[in-house]
């Protein structure tokens, strides 16, 4: 299939604030079904986009590691998944870089630690792993500056402390701060760390409190906030933090409410804000905040994930239209993708992590096909590491959709890398694409480096022929088409999206296609 046209745009930039260009000189194309031009209207992706998903498995000593679709959601194992830990591993975290994970091991005593694959995903434990905590390592956070790692060491019924490390940011290995471990409550099950990296707060499961810190930025060491602890529900099991860091919820398993506070930014105390604490069914455990900071997601129970929305004045919870949402057996974990977009939730007693896709609108979940997906025996929590992205500074395209040749498209266009990209080398990177429901990863090592710039993927990936040229022109100005036959595009309909992603370098846009 090939365009037979004469074209000119002229349409904005990714910085321009609204569509100037409006001349396009005559196109025919024989035998169009569905006729598209667009230009870069927008990032879809946020500054991150989902690209690992990790879960801990307590029942079989392992992490398991999966490939996230940036398109649908969907999970693939990672080859080498699952990868070994230590003993009943209860919590797994990402640093914001996406380099290390890091897992806390209850039954050993220690922490996992690993570096990450940035193409493939697969964990290699750092040199000097696993590193020493205290007694019932339960819960692992990493600040977001990714110099601290904090765990929260249960102890048993009388004790608790907060161990904290500094991030060999090179290696990944962990060393002990000055003074560490710092006292906490009575089984300390939770520890979360705001976004300005200043505070770190403590769920005490065994006495009803939160326990307050302000982080020494210089050496990591914690100094209880003025009024620590804080009281909360009976047996909070987690907290976390907003976006914004201007609140703090915390999942009160005894009591089956969430408690809901204000963060003094300058001191780090808290608040209940009006209304708290919240309803949220039998026994919520876990607790992850999207990062637009709108919606908040509480698991625990039998088998369901709770919704809410959250006032961005007040802090307020109000369930989201339909929640609770069906989930596995006993889900324990429950972490948002750093794009926004999926929802995943560790279910402990079936053996799996049901996967969401999040409306934008209302917060509201619906099931990520071919979820849940498999994980290993009894997951306990899930953690998913996002790639930063840049958008490119132009996207100018075309595309060309035919529904009665079997379901076969054409994309055409060039785009400009934006400010901030390091560049693009599609044979060593991802690439991913989206026309309509058709949507697929190439895989980094697919493309072939032609010479003079020129790239290209042939093969078939995801259902479909596929085709993929993406030539430099100058600069950091590209060529690209793309030419597919054979995906299942039927139902297609306005609005239809395009998404192109190379490594970190990504675009997409909405536009509507006029269809004969």
């Amino acid at each position: 299939m090939k365009l037979d046209r004469e074209l000119h745009l002229s349409v904005p930039s990714a910085s321009s604030g609204n569509a100037r260009g409006k001349s396009a000189k005559a196109f025919s194309a024989g035998g169009l079904v569905a006729l598209l031009v667009f230009a870069f209207a927008g990032h879809a992706f946020g500054n991150k986009k989902p690209k690992f998903a990790y879960v801990a498995n307590q029942g079989s000593n392992s992490v398991s590691a999966y490939t996230i679709d940036n398109a649908t959601g969907a999970l693939s194992p990672v080859p080498g998944s699952p990868f070994a830990a230590g003993t009943n591993p209860s919590s797994v975290a990402v640093d914001t870089s996406g380099k290390f994970a890091y897992v806390a091991n209850l039954n050993s005593n220690d922490v996992s630690a690993y570096t990450i694959d940035i193409n493939a995903g697969a964990l290699s434990p750092v040199p000097g792993s696993p590193f020493a905590a205290g007694v019932a390592p339960f819960w692992v956070a990493v600040d977001p500056s990714s110099h601290f790692v904090f765990v929260a060491n249960g102890c048993g019924a009388s004790c608790g402390t907060v161990s904290a490390y500094t991030i060999d940011n090179t290696t990944g290995a962990l060393s002990p701060v000055p003074g560490s471990p710092f006292a906490a409550g009575t089984t300390p099950s939770s520890v979360a760390v705001d976004p300005s990296g200043k505070f770190a707060f403590v769920a005490n499961s065994g006495s009803t409190t939160v326990s307050a810190y302000m982080i020494d930025s210089t050496t990591g060491a914690l100094t209880p906030v003025p009024g620590s602890p804080f009281a909360a529900g009976m047996a909070p099991y987690s907290v976390v933090v907003e976006p914004s860091g201007a609140f703090a919820y915390v999942a009160n398993s005894g009591s089956g409410t969430v408690s809901a506070y204000r963060i003094d930014s300058a001191a780090g105390t808290l608040s209940p804000v009006p209304g708290s604490p919240f309803a949220a069914g039998v026994n919520p455990l876990r607790a992850a905040v999207d990062p637009s900071g709108q919606f908040a997601y509480v698991v625990g129970g039998v088998s369901d994930i709770s919704a809410y929305t959250i006032d961005s004045t007040t802090g307020a919870l109000s369930p989201v239209p339909g929640s609770p949402f069906a989930a596995g057996t006993n889900p324990f974990g429950v972490a948002v993708d750093p794009s926004g977009k999926f929802t995943y939730v560790a279910n402990y007693s079936s053996d799996d992590v049901s996967a969401y896709i999040i409306d934008s609108a209302t917060g509201a979940l619906r099931l990520v096909p071919g979820s849940p997906f498999a994980a290993g025996a009894f997951p306990f929590s899930v953690a998913v590491a996002g790639q930063s992205t840049v958008p490119f500074a132009i996207l100018r395209l075309m595309a060309e959709i035919d529904l009665d040749r079997k379901a076969s498209f054409e994309v055409e266009g060039h785009f400009s890398l934006g400010v901030g990209s390091n560049g693009i080398s599609p044979p060593s990177e991802d690439v991913n694409l989206r026309v309509a429901t058709f949507s697929t990863t190439i895989p980094a090592g697919s493309f072939i480096d032609e010479g003079r710039g020129t790239f290209e993927f042939k093969g078939f990936i995801n259902g479909m022929d596929l085709k993929v040229v993406i030539h430099r022109v100058g600069g950091d100005r590209f060529l690209f088409t793309a030419d597919g036959a054979g995906a299942n595009l039927i139902g297609t309909m306005n609005p239809v999206t395009v998404e192109l992603s190379i490594g970190d370098d990504d675009g997409s846009t909405t536009v509507t296609a006029q269809f004969d």
